[in-house]
């Protein structure tokens, strides 16, 4: 589906205005994806040479040359091996996957850390994983900070990736056909913001498409954009099975169902009006409009 580019309510963010709680988990994941990206660096020419050396990578065909003089002059034959280098090469790529940092950062079925619960929230697999995820979280984050007051929102923030985290942990408990899938990023903790955006702003409009002056734009619904993508990631990971046959996407719904509940029974900063519908409108003052529960 098409990304909003912006939504349009009084509590959009603003470049002018800082979201202290949201900046810092912006600081902090860009922070984790440095030290990411710097051990992936380190180990990308061996991973190349696993994955491409037989038919792309000078650097591989001289060690698959190396491997043919060996059984040549009999130095593996006389110890009776015999190498199977597909294998081989899977193994060793196996390995290092294990020993990246990345993968020690995250959360991984089967193989629990409780460090992970924590470490996971703040890394991501690449930059694009990271450039989308932050997106979202400025464009939701810093409305549900505003609405909340910055101490609830990192609260709820935390909380719904914990949740979303468990769920993930609970869907793939035993292992099952999923074992050593990893949950990684910060997608569960942004999805429970997106949930709370949707009920507490559900009228907001939200600018979708034409990225960059490429294509149409268009405004919809906060509502109906995070309601859409709900469903879509149920579609996608559960009836199609994509998302490791919905082991990634149950953090995701997790996390969304939660920032629901939080975004129901989580009063605005300094609002005495009770709490908000889905839906509710915003009224004169620029506060959305409540009603009392």
């Amino acid at each position: 589906m098409p990304l909003p580019i912006k939504s349009n309510g009084p509590d959009a963010p603003s470049p002018g205005i800082a979201s202290p709680g949201t900046l810092g988990v912006i600081v902090v994941c860009i922070l984790f994806q440095l030290a990411v990206w710097r051990d992936q660096a380190a180990h990308a020419k061996a991973i190349s040479i696993l994955r491409f050396g037989s038919s792309s990578c000078a650097t591989g065909r001289a060690q698959i040359h190396a491997l043919e003089m060996a059984e040549d002059y009999g130095i593996l034959k006389a110890a009776g091996m015999q190498i199977d280098r597909d294998a081989v090469a899977r193994v060793r790529l196996d390995k290092m996957k294990k020993a990246s940092l990345v993968h020690r950062l995250s959360l991984v079925a089967g193989d629990f850390n409780p460090v992970n619960l924590a470490t996971s929230l703040f890394t991501h697999v690449d930059w694009l994983h990271l450039v989308f995820n932050l997106w979202f979280l400025f464009l939701v984050g810093a409305a549900m900070e505003k609405h909340w007051g910055t101490g609830p929102f990192l609260g709820a923030y935390l909380a719904c990736g914990l949740i979303g985290e468990v769920a993930f942990l609970i869907c793939n408990r035993g292992g099952g056909t999923f074992l050593g899938v990893s949950l990684t990023g910060a997608s569960g903790a942004i999805a429970g913001m997106m949930g709370a955006f949707a009920l507490t702003r559900g009228n907001t409009k939200m600018t979708v498409g034409g990225a960059f002056g490429i294509g149409r734009r268009t405004e919809v619904s906060a509502r109906l954009y995070f309601g859409t993508w709900a469903v879509g990631q149920f579609v996608d990971g559960f009836l199609l099975g994509g998302h490791s046959g919905g082991a990634a996407v149950s953090a995701l719904l997790a996390g969304c169902l939660a920032g629901l509940v939080m975004g129901k029974f989580i009063p605005g900063a300094g609002s005495s009006q009770g709490l908000v519908f889905l839906g509710a409108p915003f009224g004169a003052d620029g506060k959305p409009a409540s009603r009392r529960v």
